[in-house]
């Protein structure tokens, strides 16, 4: 018998009734209460996850709109020049326009940057190239408008082309990111569903280690009790020379087993007391 034996077989019937309870709580808390952390975690990182990057597909949509706020007051700025409007007009217009560009741009390179590392440095170079045309074609619009009106009205036939291939280009951009985040929140609930299916196979595991403790617990008290059952029977019966198990524990079986064989000792010095008695008196 191992040491782990004689030391279970030393505790108390009452404890070894708590025995396995307690057990089973240690077992469930070291295999559950890590996985309900581990998921937790991950869930949180998903929400983060949602939180900090719903914004970003956001700025690509406010981008594309700022870009063609940006070309339409360009356009009315050509407009003005033509019609020869007053120069105080001409003047806020340019500054109206200059701001919306300037705004257009910072929040495209903003938006493309942030989004690298979904888009591919290939996708990336051409959109800050096409947003730098767009960039210096809105500032040669409001200059030459300023030289000749006419020169403006050239432009302007490229700023529709070159606005739309932008336009084009970000909102294919804007479904590669939106993918990229689907796979991405997708990855996350994969973790957790991989977490989740780890916990409950610790679970089952739990469960089949507690049942092979507990039927080794029951094996340890019946097969003991049955053997000092049926010696104690053969005692009863007056079959003195009957030996008692030895059980070289301290648990009350131990001590039952102890009390048994006074017993007998007891009953076989009476059967010699009366046999002797008997001689005597013959």
């Amino acid at each position: 018998m191992t040491s782990l034996g004689r030391v279970f077989n030393d505790i108390p019937m009452s404890s070894k009734a708590l025995l396995v309870p307690i057990v089973i709580l240690v077992l469930m808390t070291v295999t559950l209460v890590p996985t309900f952390l581990i998921e937790a975690r991950i869930e949180a990182r998903l929400d983060a996850h949602i939180d900090r990057t719903t914004p970003q597909f956001s700025q690509g949509k406010e981008a594309v709109g700022l870009m063609l706020e940006a070309r339409l007051s360009a356009y009315e700025h050509v407009r003005l020049g033509v019609d020869e409007a007053a120069p105080q007009y001409i003047q806020l217009s340019w500054a109206v326009t200059r701001g919306k560009a300037d705004r257009a741009v910072a929040t495209l390179r903003e938006w493309i940057d942030a989004q690298e590392h979904r888009l591919g440095s290939d996708i990336v170079g051409d959109l800050h190239s096409t947003t730098t045309a767009f960039e210096q074609l809105v500032a040669n619009m409001l200059w030459s408008t300023s030289k000749d009106p006419g020169v403006g009205m050239f432009y302007m036939g490229n700023m529709d082309r070159l606005s739309g291939k932008l336009r084009d280009k970000l909102n294919a951009a804007n479904l590669t990111v939106q993918a990229r985040l689907s796979e991405e929140r997708a990855h996350y609930r994969q973790q957790a569903t991989d977490v989740r299916l780890a916990g409950l196979g610790l679970t089952v595991l739990t469960i089949i280690l507690v049942g092979a403790l507990n039927r080794r617990c029951m094996v340890g008290l019946a097969r003991p009790l049955v053997q000092l059952t049926g010696a104690m029977t053969d005692v009863a019966e007056g079959r003195t020379d009957v030996r008692l198990p030895q059980f070289k524990r301290k648990d009350e079986l131990g001590k039952i087993a102890a009390v048994a064989e006074r017993f007998r000792g007891t009953m076989v010095e009476a059967a010699t007391l009366a046999a002797t008695k008997t001689e005597a008196e013959r």
